[in-house]
């Protein structure tokens, strides 16, 4: 949400612009109208400053919890040269669908915790209060005799789980308030959606689509708004989410410090996205930003199709593991009691 909001903010400013608003007057009435939160007083200090006659970059950075540095910084840089409405717009759009690819990965990530958690908790209760009580029926009715190996480990874990209940139930409360914190839309749990994305192999696609499509709509706006691209390459650098998007910026502004435009640096990374290189290679530096927005479209649509894909095999493992674990159990407990009966 407050991605959201800071985009509305950003876009409405930019058509107050065209309409030749001042834009601290500009501002002020976009706070007015808005809801109360740190947005809002965000917007307020920010239009407070800008009637003291601070620029609309510094103003920003004092809110880095509110506007975004890789933001600020490219609005900062089409402040100075006076192409702050275009600027200002292409970041809405920017932030606009990079939220909304967040909320797809945070639902199809969300899904697969709680499965997992509910299996665990399932092996939890199992382990605590079920399989204590046959183990004490094998005791009486088998007199000692050797289980069957599948019944000794599961034995074995609820005696575990007997051993240490309180810190693993307590490991297990604080499992279910992460899986609520990451549903819900903080910095924080921004945060702890891309560390838990960077770590799982099916979720890295996705990270990668973002990372490329967030980098080519940033370019496609300071192509067109005239910002320098190295400036705007080094204040997005430290929010890339993937460690080959972060990877893929140092490699191309190392290039462009000797002299390399920003095509030449990209088709000379032999790591680069082959996609991204595709559009690259076959236009002119004169057609590199209508590429770009291109590419935006498309990464978009692979970021939502990986996240889906995604998102349908953890659910499908998370009930798959909890399947076993229920059944192993209820095997495991029946075994020797099915024994005894053949006997008898």
């Amino acid at each position: 949400m407050r991605e959201m909001a800071t985009a509305e903010v950003y876009r409405q400013v930019a058509q107050l612009m065209r309409c030749r608003v001042p834009l601290a007057a500009g501002l002020g009435e976009v706070a007015a109208v808005m809801p109360r939160g740190r947005t809002r007083e965000a917007t307020e200090s920010v239009a407070a400053d800008l009637q003291a006659g601070v620029a609309l970059g510094v103003a920003l950075a004092r809110h880095p919890g509110v506007f975004e540095s890789t933001d600020v910084a490219l609005i900062a840089a089409g402040e100075r040269t006076d192409q702050l409405a275009v600027t200002l717009a292409e970041v809405a759009a920017g932030q606009v669908w990079r939220e909304r690819l967040r909320r797809r990965a945070r639902t199809a990530l969300t899904y697969p915790v709680m499965v997992v958690l509910i299996a665990a908790a399932t092996t939890f209760l199992l382990g605590r209060w079920v399989m204590p009580h046959f183990g004490r029926i094998y005791d009486e009715i088998l007199g000692g005799e050797p289980l069957p190996r599948l019944t000794q480990w599961v034995l074995a874990v609820s005696d575990f789980t007997v051993s240490y209940d309180w810190p693993l139930g307590l490991l297990l409360v604080c499992g279910f308030i992460l899986a609520v914190a990451l549903a819900l839309d903080t910095v924080i749990s921004n945060r702890l959606l891309s560390g838990m994305l960077q770590f799982m192999p099916v979720f890295r696609s996705v990270l990668v689509a973002l990372d490329y499509g967030r980098l080519a709509a940033v370019l496609a706006a300071a192509l067109r708004s005239g910002v320098p691209l190295t400036e705007v390459l080094t204040a997005l650098r430290p929010s890339v989410y993937s460690t080959h998007g972060r990877q893929a910026l140092k490699r191309w502004l190392g290039s462009m410090a000797t002299g390399r435009t920003l095509r030449e640096s990209v088709l000379a990374d032999r790591q680069v996205d082959s996609l991204f290189r595709l559009a690259l290679e076959h236009c002119d530096e004169a057609a590199l930003p209508a590429s770009l927005t291109d590419l935006v479209g498309i990464y978009q649509q692979r970021a939502i199709a990986a996240t889906r894909l995604a998102g349908a095999i953890w659910v499908a493992l998370g009930f798959v593991a909890m399947l076993v674990v229920v059944a192993a159990t209820i095997f495991a407990a029946f075994m020797p009691l099915s024994s005894c009966l053949f006997y008898i």
